[in-house]
């Protein structure tokens, strides 16, 4: 979990310091962050396809069922609840981030996805591990918390 806050205070500081403000226009930058969404949803989107060629595949599944037997099946729910849990979170927080209508803050937008990708594909194929799913896990979440920190902060002060 160190290495994957340390990835996120990186990234934040690489995004915030060396990327390319853009000032757009308001709308557009609001856009810019909705655009960026597919990636988390693309995210989703495959482990739910592994999930029903997993299904088809297992007489013991196929009715929709959740058989505790059924390893591969338990691991593939558990990615897309997961998944699922953080796009939800990232849904809110990037267009909120891109209406603040910071310039840096429409740069730091395709960083967040990134690491979101980055860090689904670690949770997803290295779950067995603890070690890569923690890292996949915090690549994922920690960016999104220190944002809604830095989003409620700015809302209280």
């Amino acid at each position: 979990m160190a290495a994957a806050a340390a990835i996120t205070v990186g990234a934040f500081w690489i995004g915030l310091t060396h990327m390319p403000a853009v000032d757009p226009a308001p709308g557009e930058a609001i856009r810019t962050a909705l655009r960026w969404l597919v990636l988390p949803g693309a995210c989703l989107l495959a482990g739910i396809a592994l999930t029903a060629a997993h299904r088809f595949s297992s007489p013991e599944a196929i009715d929709g069922s959740s058989p505790e037997a059924d390893a591969r099946l338990t691991l593939l729910l558990r990615y897309n609840r997961n998944t699922a849990e953080q796009l939800l979170l990232v849904a809110v927080a990037w267009p909120a981030l891109a209406a603040t209508h910071l310039p840096a803050a429409v740069a730091v937008v395709p960083l967040l996805a990134a690491l979101f990708v980055a860090g689904r594909l670690a949770f997803g194929l290295g779950y067995r591990s603890l070690q890569v799913r923690a890292l996949g896990f915090g690549l994922s979440f920690y960016p999104t918390v220190a944002l809604f920190g830095w989003l409620i902060a700015a809302l209280l002060l």
